[in-house]
């Protein structure tokens, strides 16, 4: 009997031993092993699916917005091209250069942003030639500037003048025209267009720098001068030194006349002879811009301004800022952007006293210092000192 009681406790002790393993494994496959294959999966989902990239420009963006709406324009339009800078892949960017410009164009043109600028008093025999010549700009400048829908002068009249210090940059990857703004020697982004379409000619070099020609206007195929009265409906070319290099509107496509064909005879006739089919014409070459993006290139550029085919706008520098305390004199001395803050210089070097006495030659070997303790024992250790 006790034999039978001691079998059934021994097998009892073993399915219990069994069922608690049983227990522990199910619980290890629920909480760990299960788990990790659920987060293996959704890995994979996700890994799968498109996700929105994450914009690392779009907090910048958004706070240079903040700023400029806030009041802060030039403190925003510089936080602006510090993200051009560093995030050049960023969706914001497009944008960016749009306010940019916004914003230099307002500035340039706004009658209480002055500076750069200064006043100009017509003289007897004075003409807008004249006085673009000497202040060393354009006609269309100076129309645009004080607001003038007439070439009439008198003596007397004031009028805002400032010299065209503006260059142009060609991106033809990204169908680029990038207005610089020459300051103290250095070009610096200023505004922004964007091509309709770019045909540069077979000819031209990379990299290349051409200038700008004799600009004109035209309307109904003649010149119009800037003196009459149909010249701002008139059509803008700014021609290069570089020929079939040229900025203009795109042309209008002409209809192409079809020829007609004779009807089909009842009786069984030869076909006629096909008629040969003319190649289409190649293309125009020029740089086609849209008619208001014209118009201002046309009013800040004048004969002789550098046209170069550049890179697009990434990691150049932002224009340095001009200093507040000079006197508003000429364009050069007011550069519109901030430049970094200049560094610290370095404390002066003051060496220490140990290292003053490290350098210092000891007066016997391996005794760097002498002191009243230390005296008799080198005393003993060198009976031959003095």
């Amino acid at each position: 009997m006790a034999k039978a009681q001691f079998k059934l406790l021994l097998f009892l002790i073993v399915m219990g031993l069994f069922a608690g393993v049983v227990a522990t494994g199910w619980w290890l496959y629920e909480n760990i092993l299960l788990r990790e294959q659920m987060v293996e999966k959704d890995l994979a989902a996700m890994k799968g699916k498109d996700r929105p990239r994450l914009d690392p420009g779009a907090r910048r963006f958004d706070a240079a917005v903040d700023l400029i709406r806030g009041g802060s324009i030039n403190e925003g339009r510089d936080a602006l091209y510090k993200l051009l800078q560093q995030f050049p892949d960023s969706a914001t960017c497009a944008e960016a250069r749009r306010i940019i410009g916004e914003i230099n164009m307002d500035q340039l043109f706004s009658p209480s942003y002055m500076a750069g600028k200064k006043e100009y008093i017509v003289q007897p025999g004075d003409s807008l030639n004249l006085i673009a010549q000497k202040n060393q700009t354009n006609v269309d400048f100076i129309l645009r500037l004080n607001g003038m829908m007439s070439t009439t002068l008198q003596p007397g009249d004031r009028l805002t003048v400032a010299p065209i210090q503006f260059n142009l940059g060609i991106s033809v990857a990204k169908k680029q025209v990038i207005l610089f703004r020459n300051v103290n020697g250095k070009d610096y982004p200023f505004k922004f267009f964007t091509a309709k379409e770019i045909q540069l000619p077979p000819s031209t070099k990379v990299p290349g720098s051409y200038e700008v020609g004799v600009k004109s206007a035209q309307l109904e195929g003649k010149i119009v001068q800037s003196t009459d009265q149909r010249y701002h409906e008139a059509e803008k070319w700014i021609p290069t030194s570089k020929n079939g290099l040229t900025f203009r509107v795109p042309a209008i496509g002409k209809a192409v006349a079809v020829p007609e064909t004779a009807p089909a005879a009842p009786k069984a006739e030869p076909a006629p002879a096909a008629v040969p089919t003319t190649p289409p014409p190649p293309p125009e070459s020029g740089i086609f811009l849209a008619r208001e993006d014209l118009e201002e290139l046309f009013a800040l550029l004048r004969k002789g301004s550098k046209v170069a085919r550049r890179g697009p706008f990434n990691n150049q520098t932002a224009p340095p800022q001009r200093n507040r305390s000079a006197p508003r004199v000429g364009m050069a001395e007011h550069p519109p952007f901030p430049p970094p803050p200049p560094p610290f210089p370095p404390p002066p070097f003051k060496p220490r006293r140990a290292a003053a006495r490290l350098r210092r030659k000891p007066p016997f070997p391996h005794t760097p210092f002498l002191s009243h303790e230390t005296t008799p024992r080198i005393r003993k250790a060198h009976p031959e000192a003095p």
